[in-house]
């Protein structure tokens, strides 16, 4: 996808709208999609090749098309709020892995019109898989409007 902030004119081709996707989870195997909504502005530019379920780690999510094609991705930093660093009197640095709690995340991703669906890829959320390749973990299907310039909410 063409980053739309490298000249002064953007990219028709970029989407006008945002979708923020907010999702919530408990600390097992519970991710919920809770709240969907189309927004009048740009997404964040994504740098980079985008990462690939099966080879790269991480947690990203994409949007998918009906023939389950992806449309869109965003990669994510620590959503679960899986790690925390500790700053100590004496300048070091540490960074420790925790248990998975519960709590939520919001994305924004370019609302790409012709996306049926969301898949939220990631690495098994126990420390000995922290480098292994992510393999998705939940889908769900989008339920908005396909409108340009309306702002909605669930």
């Amino acid at each position: 996808m063409n980053d739309p902030y490298s000249s002064s004119r953007p990219d028709p081709a970029y989407p006008r709208e945002s979708l923020r996707l907010t999702f919530r989870f408990d600390g097992g195997d519970s991710i919920e999609l809770v709240s969907q909504q189309r927004l009048r502005m740009i997404a964040p530019p994504s740098y980079g090749d985008p990462p690939v379920a099966g080879v790269n780690g991480g947690t990203w999510l994409e949007l998918l098309d009906s023939k389950g094609e992806k449309v869109a991705v965003r990669s994510l930093h620590d959503p679960f709020h899986r790690f925390a660093e500790h700053h100590s009197p004496d300048g070091r640095i540490e960074q420790f892995e925790r248990e998975v709690g519960s709590g939520q995340f919001e994305v924004l991703i370019p609302a790409a019109t012709d996306a049926t669906t969301v898949s939220l890829v990631s690495n098994d959320n126990s420390p000995a898989n922290r480098t292994s390749a992510a393999a998705e973990i939940a889908r769900f299907d989008l339920d908005l409007p396909n409108s340009q310039g309306k702002e909605t909410a669930e």
